[in-house]
């Protein structure tokens, strides 16, 4: 039994100014490939200190983020 997980993914941008959208989808599931639900969090540093930090949901393996 393994509860490693596999994750895939996809950023809007490189990098962003003041008033930009950031968004993030992906796509997370077991290593059998099997999606998984629950909860991830996104934590946003810039030299070395926590900026934000923030909980989405995971559905069926998928996770979307817009900000």
């Amino acid at each position: 039994m393994s509860n490693k997980l596999i994750g895939s993914f996809q950023i809007n941008g490189n990098s962003f100014q003041l008033g930009d959208t950031l968004s993030i989808t992906g796509l997370v599931s077991k290593k059998d490939s099997q999606p998984i639900g629950g909860a991830a969090i996104l934590s946003f540093n810039k030299d070395n200190s926590l900026v934000f930090m923030y909980t989405i949901s995971i559905e069926s393996g998928s996770l979307s983020y817009s900000k």
